[in-house]
């Protein structure tokens, strides 16, 4: 039953985020971000096995070119139905938005086929689980001993007291928030203790400094020392994929040197560098 193939590509997704094994795309689902995470996976892995999903939620279209590009320009509010089901505002959704999730976070075997067993039978394993999921014991784990074919809470037995390590563990926490709180005031308001963007890299300033239009935001001195604009495309070769991370913004491209959230466009993901960009871009600008 698709209901099952459903239950099995949402446990799939919450194993993953669980331990972190996604982009940040993914676990902090918003309509641009899964635009921007269906344009990354439909350059780097572009299989025909992948075309039904494609096809239902993009429509039909002529290649890998054509599918990047009717990406890049499709409605996003047409991701909102999946990222509800992703946070559990809702149980079911349409097939297309299924078959999107399992080719976003290549999830095997896939797509949907009739009569293919999905429900899970596994004994005794723990497995992480998301929202709407039931639960058995403490924490965010459950046991697996029987098949699970819903995602429907179930509740046994009375509410049990919170224990005293519990209520350590939850003062602990509590002491180690405040005094996170105080370090990051006193890093802020240190001279020094923020940063700028000037173009091409991040600049030290004191959080007090007028910086006119541009952000101003918290020191990260590892984005300091390693985040930096690449000024000349044409020192990148293939030996860079993996090392190179790019923006494209109105058909302007960007090459950076690490991961993480384009500098002024600050929403914008930045996105591993693949061969498809090197030969689209670099290659003619060398």
């Amino acid at each position: 039953m698709f209901a099952d193939y459903q239950a099995e590509v949402l446990r799939a997704y919450y194993k993953m985020k669980a331990a972190n094994q996604l982009r940040t795309t993914l676990i902090h689902p918003t309509p641009a971000h899964l635009r921007d995470e269906c344009e990354t996976v439909v350059e780097k892995r572009f299989q025909k096995n992948d075309m039904y999903a494609l096809r239902s939620f993009f429509g039909e279209q002529a290649d890998q070119t054509a599918y990047a590009e009717a990406i890049r320009n499709i409605d996003i509010d047409l991701f909102r139905p999946l990222i509800k089901l992703l946070k559990g505002d809702i149980k079911n959704t349409d097939r297309k938005n299924v078959e999107l999730l399992a080719w976003l976070i290549d999830y095997e075997p896939r797509p949907f086929r009739q009569g293919d067993p999905y429900a899970i039978n596994i004994n005794k394993r723990k497995a992480p689980v998301g929202p709407g999921e039931r639960t058995d014991g403490p924490g965010d784990m459950v046991d697996i001993g029987e098949q699970v074919t819903d995602m429907q809470p179930v509740l046994t037995g009375k509410p049990r007291s919170m224990s005293k390590a519990r209520i350590v563990v939850i003062l602990l926490g509590l002491f180690f928030l405040a005094g996170g709180g105080t370090y990051i005031f006193w890093r802020i308001n240190e001279p020094g203790g923020c940063m700028v963007w000037t173009g091409d890299h991040y600049q030290p300033v004191s959080c007090g400094q007028k910086s006119g239009e541009v952000l101003v935001l918290a020191l990260d001195t590892t984005r300091v020392a390693h985040f930096k604009k690449i000024t000349r495309p044409d020192t990148i070769t293939e030996r860079s994929v993996g090392r190179v991370w790019y923006s494209k913004i109105d058909n302007n491209v960007e090459f950076f040197t690490a991961d993480g959230y384009h500098p002024v466009h600050v929403e914008r993901h930045l996105k591993p560098l693949t061969l498809y960009m090197i030969n689209k871009y670099i290659r003619k600008v060398n």
